[in-house]
């Protein structure tokens, strides 16, 4: 027989506005990111664009020509940062546009390929190339999954100065499986763990030397994501680094 009960009440209303005020204060920092993102664009782009003028021009003086190169190189880091901070606004605010259509792993590889020779030649590594044949159609954004592909290269050449950087990629069960293995510095356990968060950045003695935002990973999960796919990585220090990428394929 039902004699009693014992209940206990909890007011959560400080909690609840406790919650609000996190959700608010995120909300203005990625609308802040997006407002200083655009203005920076603004100035940068015109910028770039006549310092091209002035490296094409056949009358510019060498040494004016030289000095312009410089500047040109650091205006195009500006505006790949200035991208990374607005795709993170938009990935938070989820307003990345995606084009999905039928894509052709084959040729996406093979334009990743002549894009980034010229990146690994000059530092004198050896790239290897194993893509296995016939492999079959993956649905996706063409230009998003070169904008992965080219982040992960790119970080692997950066912390790669000897042995080999391999692209990868072969067919499991139902599954495109793309793999970028160095032989670069590597990472600790502990920090594998954290590499696609937002702003993480390894803190490896060697690592302080490369400069980097900790937001190209992030960007590259999250894109993966929106793909219905997964992204890991293995890693050890002093041995390199393999990130894994497995997409459902059509």
């Amino acid at each position: 027989e039902f004699t009693a009960y014992i209940c206990t009440i909890l007011d959560i209303k400080e909690r609840k506005k406790f919650e609000d005020e996190i959700k608010k204060s995120e909300r203005l920092k990625t609308e802040f990111m997006n407002i200083v993102a655009h203005e920076l664009k603004s100035p940068v782009t015109p910028i770039k664009g006549y310092l091209d003028l002035i490296i094409s021009d056949n009358h510019a003086d060498i040494k004016i020509k030289k000095w312009a190169q410089i500047g040109l190189r650091n205006a195009e880091r500006l505006l790949l940062l200035v991208n990374d901070i607005l795709d993170v606004s938009r990935l938070d605010n989820d307003t990345m546009s995606f084009e999905m259509r039928k894509i052709e792993p084959s040729k996406l590889f093979d334009e990743i390929v002549e894009d980034m020779k010229p990146s690994v030649q000059e530092k004198h590594v050896q790239f290897n190339i194993a893509i296995q044949d016939d492999l079959p159609a993956i649905l996706g954004d063409y230009h998003r999954l070169s904008q992965v592909l080219r982040n992960l290269l790119t970080n692997a050449v950066k912390f790669t100065d000897e042995g080999s950087i391999t692209l990868k990629a072969y067919r499991q069960e139902n599954d495109l499986v793309l793999q970028v293995i160095d032989t670069g510095i590597g990472m600790r356990q502990d920090e594998a763990e954290h590499v696609f968060n937002k702003f993480f950045q390894a803190e490896t003695s060697e690592n302080r030397r490369h400069e980097g935002t900790g937001l190209g990973l992030f960007i590259c999960k999250e894109i993966i994501k929106k793909h219905r796919g997964d992204i890991m990585v293995k890693s050890e220090l002093g041995k390199g680094s393999i990130f894994t990428i497995r997409f459902p394929t059509l």
